[in-house]
């Protein structure tokens, strides 16, 4: 027969009587039909055949029913489920026998199965239909649900529970009745809150003079008007005193911003002003960016900057310009306020755009003038420069004054600059490169980046100062037509930067002594001092580290000496070809008794073996090892015995070492130190 209906499943509800239940499909086997009660706490149970029911009608076409050994109880439901295996046993043989019902039964149980996967797909949890929203649930608790992590996660009975709770906990409540909701924004304002007879919130105004009343008066817009200060004025006045805007007070030129920040001490710069003079920043202002312009507009424009100003303004300088002094101006003569950390804050930050490559963005000016010394020290500044030919310009000049000296010291400037041509220039009067005696440029920490913008001739960076630390970031050193590019003449500077010219290359030189150069582009890597040092080019395997001191290998571990060869150590180490000559050291110290101290040093395929013989005591054992170009040559000494040799061979690459002990007595000593060290200096 064919399977005529959809029905998989069968369930009842007890009335404490029955215990007969039919089910209306039919099943090959009683195993196939699973039996299931729950109690009226939704409590599930599957009962066992045979011993809590028995089946009747299994395999009938029409269904069969189920009979429960005791009555259902009231209340209680009860499922009768039919559960096959998901399998295929009828086996057809090729030209065998056709049985019309084995066919129709294995098709009546694929049906079957279908009908089982539709029922387990009908209790999952879905939506009504593709186009919506939600999923319906059916009336059905959705149970085990973890704790929400996230906004849009469900939530927990228990986590509605705890957050009720917690909120309860910081809420002020009422537990004999409910009350009403507090007035709307227009009653509260302005009033004090209390409870009519009823207990229920309502607002009063306060008693006139009370403290409730002057809070309230205070704690409004015009609070501030209230309060006097010691000058007379109240405190909004003062507010409003120290706030104003160039809109405001409709400042267009230099001697209306000068006048109105020696009033109010702080400007907000939200309209364009006219820098059209040499344009002193009074001591103690605060020029604020509000989206206004300085503009420099004639030769004489220049923003002069005293101590203890904090300057945060853009600035442009008009086409055809040719600044007479700078863009700005630290007039370092001791006439003005001095400069000292200590004592003054003075703060630069600005965008500066030229439209000419010309004139200088920041001088430094520690140029002593008519026996007045200059002090230039604690300038912070942040510049972003597009264009003009000088970034920083920091000079000195003693040669007027007859004692004491001129210094520009302590300062840290940060500058990005585009198209300029130089981006630091530090001079001392004599313009050599030399430092005379009452002058000093020193201790200034600079960073500098740099994008150029054609092919041109670029001077990036000359220092004549000492003791200076440069951050370095010079894209495209490549456009400058010229050698030179960067040029230290003071001694202990230390330079480095991720995009900075390496020592090598034709765009760097360097005159002073004791400077730390660390240059990455545009050549071979390395790091220089005006002496080299020894590690420079040393390093373990092709991709190893360069070791500091020229410290290749330390052994401090006692190796017993016997009669067969101890290999104390064997490293494989680089040598880079352009780097040689190279040197190297070993040093051994070992302890032996009255026997034949033997060694053998190995450099790849060459072997080297020197041995001497031992009363009790101690062995210093010196190797010198110098590769050429050409040639490698030994020199051994134990005790102060000398033996050398040399080969004709060319090394360099990696380098196999090794270092081998061995004696004529068995546990005659011990090897305890062992140290090599290599680089180019003569070691």
């Amino acid at each position: 027969m064919t399977v005529s209906t959809e029905l998989s499943h069968e369930e009842y509800v007890g009335n404490g009587v029955t215990t007969d239940f039919d089910f209306r499909f039919r099943i090959f086997e009683s195993k196939h039909l699973i039996v299931v009660v729950a109690d009226s706490e939704g409590n599930e149970t599957t009962l066992k055949n045979g011993t809590d029911y028995t089946i009747v009608g299994a395999g009938s076409f029409h269904g069969g029913k189920v009979v429960l050994n005791k009555p259902l109880a009231r209340g209680w439901t009860i499922l009768l489920e039919r559960d096959l295996p998901v399998v295929q046993e009828t086996d057809l043989r090729n030209q065998g026998k056709f049985f019309a019902e084995i066919h129709e039964d294995a098709f009546d149980y694929l049906t079957m199965l279908i009908q089982k996967a539709l029922g387990t797909f009908s209790l999952s949890l879905r939506k009504p239909t593709y186009l919506s929203n939600y999923y319906d649930a059916k009336g059905n608790r959705i149970a085990n649900l973890a704790s929400p992590k996230f906004g849009s996660d469900s939530a927990n009975k228990d986590y509605v529970d705890n957050s009720i709770k917690d909120i309860d906990s910081k809420t002020l409540r009422v537990k004999d009745k409910p009350i009403n909701v507090l007035p709307n924004t227009e009653q509260r304002a302005n009033k004090i809150l209390a409870f009519d007879d009823n207990g229920q919130p309502i607002t009063v105004l306060p008693e006139s003079g009370s403290a409730s009343d002057v809070l309230i008066e205070l704690a409004k817009p015009t609070g501030a008007e209230l309060i006097n200060t010691n000058r007379g004025t109240s405190v909004q006045e003062h507010i409003n005193g120290g706030m104003f805007t160039t809109r405001q007070l409709n400042i267009t030129n230099s001697d209306q911003l000068v006048f109105a920040l020696s009033e109010h001490g702080a400007i907000i710069v939200n309209s364009d002003v006219l820098i059209d003079k040499y344009t002193i920043i009074p001591s103690h202002s605060n020029v604020i960016n509000g989206g206004g312009l300085f503009r420099l507009v004639n030769r004489d424009s220049c923003i002069s900057i005293r101590p203890n100003v904090k300057f945060d303004c853009d600035v442009s300088i008009a086409s055809g310009v040719n600044l007479l002094v700078s863009a700005f101006h630290i007039d370092g003569k001791i006439d003005n306020p001095r400069w000292y950390v200590a004592d003054h804050d003075t703060y630069i930050k600005s965008n500066v755009r030229s439209d000419d490559i010309d004139g200088v963005c920041l001088f430094l000016d520690a140029i002593s003038e008519l026996g007045k010394r200059a002090l230039i020290s604690g300038l912070r500044a942040d510049i972003n420069l597009y264009r003009m030919k000088t970034g920083i310009l920091a000079k000195t000049d003693g040669r007027k004054i007859t004692s004491g000296n001129t210094y520009i010291t302590s300062n840290t400037i940060k500058i990005t600059a585009s198209g300029t041509r130089t981006i630091l220039d530090e001079r001392y009067s004599m313009n050599n490169g030399n430092r005379p005696q009452n002058e000093e440029i020193s201790g200034n920490t600079y960073w500098l980046e740099h994008q150029p913008s054609i092919d041109d001739e670029y001077k990036l960076i000359n220092l004549d100062g000492r003791m200076n630390r440069l951050y370095c970031n010079l894209w495209d050193v490549e456009h400058a037509v010229n050698n030179d590019v960067i040029v230290i003449n003071g001694d202990d500077n230390y330079i480095t930067g991720q995009n900075l010219p390496t020592i090598n290359s034709r765009y760097i030189k360097i005159n002073g002594k004791r400077c730390s150069y660390f240059g990455h582009t545009y050549g071979i890597p390395e790091f220089k001092l005006n002496r080299v040092h020894s590690e420079r080019g040393v390093k373990f395997g092709v991709n190893g580290d360069f070791k500091a001191d020229g410290l290749v290998f330390v052994t401090q571990k006692q190796n017993k000496i016997t009669l067969m060869n101890n290999v104390i150590f064997s490293k494989s180490i680089y040598i880079d070809e352009s780097r040689r000559p190279f040197y190297f050291k070993l040093k051994s110290i070992s302890k032996i008794s009255d026997a034949v101290y033997k060694s053998e040093f190995n450099i790849n395929n060459i072997e080297f073996r020197h041995e001497l013989s031992v009363n009790t005591g101690h062995v210093d054992h010196v190797i010198y090892i110098l590769i050429s170009e050409l040639q490698v040559h030994i020199v051994s000494t134990i005790n102060g015995r000398v033996n050398s040799s040399s080969y004709d061979r060319i090394l360099y690459g990696d380098i196999n070492f090794s270092f081998l002990i061995s004696s004529n007595i068995n546990n005659s000593g011990f090897n305890m130190i062992n140290i090599l060290k290599g680089g180019t200096d003569n070691i």
